[in-house]
């Protein structure tokens, strides 16, 4: 089951570090909101602000953008 693919309107493209809170919250990172695994290497050598840092609340099941304009994050 997906719980989530976009936050804001923008799909996830390169999503990993995930942590989950005792109080089942998700956070996880879009390293890269604009390029896939595939394209990495671009979005680093670009040197552009394209990630996010993210929560997914179960409860609500929301997901939130806490911080953006991360370098692949």
């Amino acid at each position: 089951e997906v719980l989530s693919n976009e936050a804001d309107g923008i799909k996830f493209s390169l999503t990993d570090a995930v942590v989950v809170a005792r109080d089942g919250t998700i956070y996880f990172t879009d390293a890269s909101h604009k390029y896939n695994l595939d394209l990495a290497e671009v979005d680093i050598l670009e040197s552009r602000p394209n990630g996010r840092l993210l929560k997914y609340d179960p409860s609500t099941r929301s997901t939130t953008v806490l911080l953006k304009d991360l370098f692949f994050a």
